[in-house]
Parts: C-alpha cells; sequence; structure tokens
C-alpha cells in the first residue's frame, strides 16, 4: 500500500516549508528512516526520512515548491503499485460533533451539583497546611 511523504511541522510556527533536494529520484529503492528528501522552513532546514520500506513512487512537489504542514511531498509504495490522484494530497478532515455527543454533553453540564463550577469560587475547598492553619489562628 502506498504512503505519503508528508511535509513535517518543524517549529511551532510552522505553516508550510520548501524542498530543497529530493535525495532519491522516482523509481529509487528506499528503506524506512533512510533520508529521502530535504526540506527547510522560515528558520530550519531537515531532512526527512522515508515512512515505509518501498520505492520512490511519485514526488508530488518538485525542488524549490512549497507545501503545507501535513500535505504529501511524495509517494512511497511497491513496485507496480499504481498511484492515484487520491493519494497525491493530504486531506485534513474536521468533523462536526455528532447529535449523540451534543447531547451527552448537554446531560453533563446539567447533572453537575448546583454551584459546582469547575472547583473554582467560593465552593472550592482549600488545602491548608498544618502549620499555615497553626499559623492563621494567631490572626483573625
Amino acid at each position: 500500500m502506498a504512503t505519503s511523504i508528508l511535509m513535517p511541522k518543524l517549529g511551532m510556527t510552522m505553516t508550510e516549508g520548501t524542498v530543497e533536494e529530493w535525495l532519491k529520484q522516482p523509481g529509487d529503492t528506499v528503506k524506512e528512516g533512510e533520508g529521502i528528501v530535504t526540506i527547510s522552513s522560515d528558520k530550519l532546514t531537515s531532512e526527512v526520512e522515508a515512512p515505509a520500506d518501498g520505492i520512490l513512487l511519485k514526488v508530488i512537489k518538485n525542488v524549490s515548491e512549497e507545501a503545507e504542514v501535513g500535505e504529501s511531498i511524495g509517494i512511497v509504495g511497491q513496485a507496480g503499485e499504481e498511484v492515484g490522484e487520491a493519494t497525491s494530497t493530504f486531506e485534513k478532515e474536521i468533523t462536526e460533533p455528532t447529535a449523540e455527543v451534543q447531547e451527552k454533553a448537554v446531560q453533563q453540564v446539567e447533572q453537575q451539583p448546583e454551584g459546582h463550577q469547575d472547583m473554582k469560587g467560593p465552593q472550592r475547598k482549600r488545602r491548608i497546611s498544618p502549620a499555615a492553619r497553626k499559623k492563621a489562628k494567631h490572626y483573625p
């Protein structure tokens, strides 16, 4: 089964990266963990490792092309494997909560005891060390 080579997130603020150099060419054999492509962001340059053993089937982003974090930049698979357009890009799935999940959340909120506010406010029981309790008795 073909495996996408995804643009990694090198830093907290990285949103896209640039392909600097392909270390392997389509048709070359690759081993999992072996460097396959060099990418760069605003601050860092890094080598991306092959996600699986196989053959580099397709290069989706060429040298100097940019890709968003999580976007497919290449595909590794087995010899003779067909690679369609469906596997050439990584699509982020954003799922809406189902009606069942929403109903369960509403029930949990309704079942909270009166005055319970996630342990905030005057209802919260505070822990006091014995030394602090003793000292507090002397100061009204």
